[in-house]
């Protein structure tokens, strides 16, 4: 189901629980209860809801006494300016066993989800350039897949413009200790599918 702005309101209250398997919010950040709409639509969604404003840690813990809401895929984007703290930490996603799927921009997967129980992140929104970027010595790319270790595929939507050589700072990675050895899966001008290969050990 995918509701937009204003609709989101108007068709939340009317869902019941586990209702449906896939909801998809766009807008959710131009309703008037941005927060309060977050957290029914963690309930009426069966296993993946999809929004991209920022969200509430508090929603996501549920209320005092009730088990905390997990769902098998979240999928938030832009859910803070760049540079900006989500609010989220890696420890708050580790209550959320279920939660084997993450989609974000950057910013988020860099700061908070480094999740031990994430097998797969969807890096969205990079602007050309951005994932060749370098700090502190390592360019952004290199940062997001030594910052999920148990992370066994990441995804990223990048700008069909966007010129990087993803092999170049692959091999960056795989040099290093400790980040696993990576492999392009899959690749167009604007996807690209990164996969860990596995230990035979």
């Amino acid at each position: 189901m995918n509701l937009r702005d204003e609709q989101v309101e108007l068709v939340i209250n009317n869902l019941n629980p586990g209702q449906v398997d896939l909801l998809r919010i766009e807008g959710l950040a131009q309703t008037t209860k941005a927060d309060t709409v977050f957290k029914k639509s963690l309930n009426v969604a069966k296993t993946k809801l999809a929004c991209n404003c920022a969200f509430s840690l508090k929603a996501l813990k549920g209320e005092p006494g009730v088990p905390p809401f997990t769902i098998e895929h979240l999928d938030v984007r832009s859910v803070a300016p760049e540079g900006q703290q989500t609010g989220l930490t890696k420890e708050d996603w580790t209550q959320f066993p279920n939660l084997r799927q993450l989609g974000a921009d950057p910013s988020f997967i860099l700061e908070s989800a480094s999740n031990p129980n994430i097998r797969l992140l969807t890096v969205y929104g990079n602007e050309i350039g951005d994932l060749a970027r370098i700090e502190n010595g390592r360019t952004q790319f290199a940062r997001i897949l030594t910052q999920v270790p148990s992370a066994k595929r990441v995804k990223f939507e990048i700008d069909p413009r966007d010129t990087t050589d993803f092999q170049k700072l692959l091999d960056e990675v795989n040099s290093q200790q400790g980040a696993g050895k990576w492999f392009i899966s899959y690749q167009t001008k604007d996807r690209i599918s990164i996969e860990k290969i596995q230990s035979t050990t």
